[in-house]
Formats: structure tokens, C-alpha cells, sequence
């Protein structure tokens, strides 16, 4: 009877440890299927969220007062003095959003004295503030110079106006 009641009791132990195990397999199994969670940093370089892509979508269809005849997008995207270009949309906590088109420019165009300096190449940045209420407005151009060890420098440009009149004429940007 001893014996019997031993089997039992190991029988018993060795289903609840398999079953415990089992359970805990299927909880971790049901946790590596979820998704991960989406979030909005300021100025990260990681996914848009689907908020985004929608206001950088929206930007680019956009006209601006002093070029109603293309679409900013469409200027930005077929402007051939870009060597690649990209959009990016960020959230900031207040709210707004930031819509930017960076592209980089031709590096053989460059100056002896720029690539003695280290310079590898040069772009611009266009940046678009769009309020809660869905009003936008150009906030700034920057110019951009990618250095040999990677870094890149931004300077305000203080000629926007014709920096964008080059891109919608479709005309080389120098600088």
C-alpha cells in the first residue's frame, strides 16, 4: 500500500511540474507574439507612426504662397540635384508637428578648401511646422555639411527664399 501510495504522490508531483512548465512555455510563446508598441520620439530616426506619415503626406501636397504651382512635395521629390532625399515627421510633447526633407547635394560640386576641411558632403534640410489646428508654415532651412567621421553640421541658411526658388526652378543649389 506504501508503494502505491508513493506512485501516486510522484505520479501526481511529475503532471503538476509538467503542467507548470507547460503553462509557463505558453505564456512566454503568447508574449513574444505581441506586438511592440509604437511610440512617438522628438526627432527620432526610428518608425513613423501612422500620424506622422499622414502630416508628412499631407505637407507634401501642400502649395506655398510664394510657389502656388507645385505641390512642396513634388518640388522637394523631383528637384535632380539631389543625390537622395528623405522625409521625416516628428511629434513634438507640445503637440506640433515637424515635417523635414533632407537631401544631399552632388559632392563632386564641392570646393578643394571644403574637402580639405573634412567636408564629405553637403545638403539641405527643410523643415515645416504644422499647429494643432492643421495650419503649417515653412519653418526653416538649414544648410548641412557631412563630415569624413560621420558627424553633420547644421547652419541656418539665410537665404531660404532662394534656396527654394533653385529647388522649384530646378536649378543647382551652391554654397
Amino acid at each position: 500500500m506504501f508503494k502505491l501510495s508513493a506512485l501516486v504522490v510522484i505520479i501526481s508531483s511529475v503532471l503538476s511540474v509538467s503542467a507548470c512548465t507547460e503553462k509557463q512555455a505558453e505564456m512566454a510563446s503568447s508574449q513574444d507574439r505581441k506586438e511592440p508598441a509604437k511610440t512617438v520620439h522628438s526627432g527620432s530616426a526610428g518608425p513613423a507612426s501612422s500620424g506622422e506619415a499622414a502630416v508628412t503626406e499631407a505637407i507634401k501636397k501642400q502649395v506655398l504662397p510664394d510657389f502656388p504651382a507645385l505641390p512642396i512635395g513634388t518640388a522637394l521629390d523631383n528637384y535632380s540635384h539631389f543625390t537622395a532625399h528623405e522625409w521625416k515627421g516628428t511629434q513634438a510633447e507640445t503637440g506640433k508637428y515637424y515635417v523635414d526633407c533632407i537631401g544631399w547635394l552632388d559632392a563632386g560640386t564641392m570646393d578643394v578648401a571644403s574637402l580639405k576641411d573634412g567636408v564629405s558632403r553637403r545638403g539641405v534640410a527643410v523643415k515645416f511646422v504644422v499647429v494643432q489646428d492643421g495650419s503649417f508654415r515653412l519653418a526653416m532651412i538649414s544648410r548641412l555639411e557631412a563630415k569624413s567621421d560621420g558627424s553633420v553640421v547644421s547652419y541656418p541658411a539665410a537665404d531660404a527664399k532662394s534656396i527654394l526658388e533653385r529647388i522649384y526652378a530646378n536649378k543647382e543649389i551652391t554654397f
